[in-house]
């Protein structure tokens, strides 16, 4: 994670990012850079949203967000295989639908279904925790009659997992119930 020192993106002062934010007591923990990765993220899956609409597969949506992770300039991988293991025995392999690497330590999950569920949530903190990586994000192209785009950004902080929201800046602490 990025830890320098900058503008806080919770109360807008400079000298704290990455911190209790004295103004109203709520965690920074995206630094303004990473938010504004997010917002392209989101920015591209709004395009897609619009463009193709509903009804297609999972992969054609994966397949488009490549087209714009590109037109972008975007470094990417896809369908990138992660070993599972347990008491040091191979039991079973996942794949990450897109992984960022240098542009923004992110994940990416996704899923064309009626709704997003809490599954989900834990699969991509499960990714992160495999690769390591402080940020992953979950995007539902919504298939039901009244869904719209549905998307949940993850980030690790201090050993925890929180869901942040880009329009509002809030977190709230994921919780395994």
């Amino acid at each position: 994670m990025n830890n320098h020192m900058g503008k806080c993106s919770k109360c807008g002062e400079v000298g704290h990012t990455i911190r209790r934010c004295s103004k109203d007591n709520r965690i920074c923990i995206v630094d303004d850079d990473t938010i504004e990765k997010f917002k392209v993220i989101v920015d591209a899956c709004n395009d897609i949203s619009t463009t193709l609409k509903k009804g297609f597969s999972e992969g054609v949506y994966e397949e488009a967000l490549c087209v714009e992770l590109q037109l972008r300039n975007i470094q990417y991988s896809t369908q990138e295989v992660i070993p599972i293991t347990y008491k040091n025995r191979y039991i079973g392999s996942n794949r990450l639908d897109i992984i960022l690497h240098t542009w923004c330590q992110l994940i990416i999950e996704l899923k064309a279904t009626s709704a997003m569920k809490n599954e989900d949530k834990w699969q991509v903190v499960r990714y992160m925790e495999r690769k390591k990586y402080p940020y992953g994000v979950v995007i539902n192209f919504n298939q039901s009659t009244q869904g719209k785009l549905e998307m949940c950004f993850i980030v690790c902080f201090e050993a925890k997992y929180y869901v942040y929201n880009v329009d509002t800046k809030e977190v709230t602490q994921l919780i395994d119930m």
